[in-house]
Parts: structure tokens; sequence; C-alpha cells
């Protein structure tokens, strides 16, 4: 949808679809709805065997966004050579990301200092910072490369000391692709369906914390927990070594919990508890 909403809704930007090309990016959102399909239709077969009921909530919507000439971008095609070539000498991790955004765990506060230092101090040959968005979490740092046409013309990095870097001496590559015409905005969507639920062919709008109270029962909402982050799953998981609980490999429930449906008070597997069935690989 970043890519191609300009050919799926060619009125949002006065253009006018006539190419074969055109047809084709269009086309391209009905492939992916209809992956989206797929795996909505799988999860109510799976709701409708067990009379539950399914909910599926969006952080966010698209619309269209107008950027200009797309005049290509830069990734990091090499992250090892990045790291070394920028003068950092000390073991790392990637972790997974995506582009703009990189990401490596480093093994202790004052490596991920020396790290952020690093980084924060490289610039382009327009003499501007050359990474934005530097995020620190823990040893994590998640860092965004810049895509402008100057950065990118400049075909190099430039240290704190001025030692010139370029790009194709530190694993940076040029990437040409089209250009995104859609992006994020706050309106998202709410689908509920299952036992008990009337259909409704409506499309109001409503403050999604409004919606969780009133289809719960609620006068008003329950005060908002603070957001579960890696860090805190990977604590409650060393949690439930350290009381002798098998952890849960997704840390999506408290383990306590799942173990206690899945097994009864003598310790036996329990197969009457509920479980999630393997999911089919589409083609």
């Amino acid at each position: 949808m970043h890519r191609y909403w300009k050919y799926a809704f060619p009125e949002d930007f006065g253009y006018r679809a006539e190419s074969e090309a055109d047809a084709f990016h269009a086309h391209s959102l009905v492939v992916a709805l209809d992956y989206a399909d797929e795996q909505i239709g799988f999860l109510r077969q799976y709701v409708d065997e067990r009379k539950g009921r399914l909910y599926i909530v969006s952080s966010m919507g698209q619309e269209a966004i107008d950027r200009g000439e797309h005049a290509g971008e830069i990734r990091i095609e090499d992250l090892e050579r990045f790291v070394r070539g920028i003068g950092y000498a000390k073991p790392f991790q990637p972790r997974m990301a995506m582009h703009p955004n990189f990401t490596v765990a480093l093994e202790s506060s004052a490596d991920t200092t020396e790290f952020v230092g690093i980084v924060r101090a490289l610039l382009g040959a327009h003499g501007k910072p050359a990474f934005s968005g530097i995020d620190v979490e823990g040893n994590t740092v998640l860092f965004s490369i810049g895509c402008t046409p100057e950065l990118i013309d400049g075909g190099a990095l430039y240290t704190a000391e001025g030692s010139k870097l370029p790009f194709e001496n530190i694993g940076i590559v040029n990437m040409m692709r089209d250009g995104g015409t859609g992006y994020h905005q706050p309106e998202g969507i709410v689908i509920r369906y299952g036992a008990g639920i009337a259909g409704a062919d409506r499309r109001a709008r409503m403050e999604s914390i409004g919606h969780r109270a009133a289809h719960h029962g609620r006068s008003r909402p329950r005060p908002r927990r603070e957001p579960r982050t890696l860090g805190t799953q990977l604590t409650a998981s060393r949690r439930a070594r350290a009381a002798g609980l098998k952890p849960s490999v997704a840390l999506d429930f408290p383990v306590a919990w799942r173990r206690s449906r899945l097994r009864d008070a003598s310790g036996r597997r329990n197969r009457s508890a509920t479980r999630v069935p393997k999911r089919r690989r589409s083609r």
C-alpha cells in the first residue's frame, strides 16, 4: 500500500491510470488484501468451531501522500562491513528491522554509548547527520539511514574527525524502487465477530478505548497499562524459569496461566484444553 496507493486511488493525485504498469501496480493492492482476507477467514473458522469471538484492531490506517519526485534510496547491504568501517571494533549482533531502520545489539551499556556516539557523529557530504531516529532500549540500538538526494549524491559519509568513508567501503549501496504514495494516518479499523455479536453494516467513527468499555460491560475504560516491551517479556521469561516453569515461546500470555490450562492438578497433560492449531503454509 505504501508504494502503490497512487495507482489504486489515482483520484487522490489527479492522476490518470492508463498504462499496463498502472494496472499491475493497482492490482498489487488487491493481491495483498486477498492474502489478508484469507487469513481472516482462517481465524473466523477457528472461532466458529469454538463458539468464540474474534477481534481485529488496526493501530492505524493509510492515506495518500505526495512525496514529489522519487530520487532513489540507499541502504546498508553489509552490516558487518558498515559497523567495522565506521570504527566500532567490539562484538555486536544484528537484529531485525525494516528499511530505512537498522538495529544492532551490543554487549554492555558502555559499548552502547560508544556505538551511538559514533553513529550520531556521522555526516553526509552536505554536512548534515547521516542517521536519524536513533533509539536505544537497553543495549539495543535502532538507527535510520537518511535517503535525501543530498546525502545520496554525496556518495560518502564523514566521521567526526573528518575522515571520508565512501559508500562502497562501508557496505552502503544505492537502491532504486518505486516511491511511496501512501502512508500512515491515525484512523484504523475494528472488526468484531463471533458468538453473541450481531452483524452491522455501518462505519461509525469512535475512539478505540471507548469501544473496549462499551463492549465489555464497563462504565468506563480501565486505567491504561504500560505497553509490554521485549524487555518486559524477557523478564517474565526469566522469572518463569526461576519458578520452575517452562516459558511460552511467544510470551503472549502469563506462563503460569498457559501451564495451568494445559496440565491438570497431577501434572498430566490436559487433553481438553484449547490449543491453537498449526497454521497451514500459504502457497
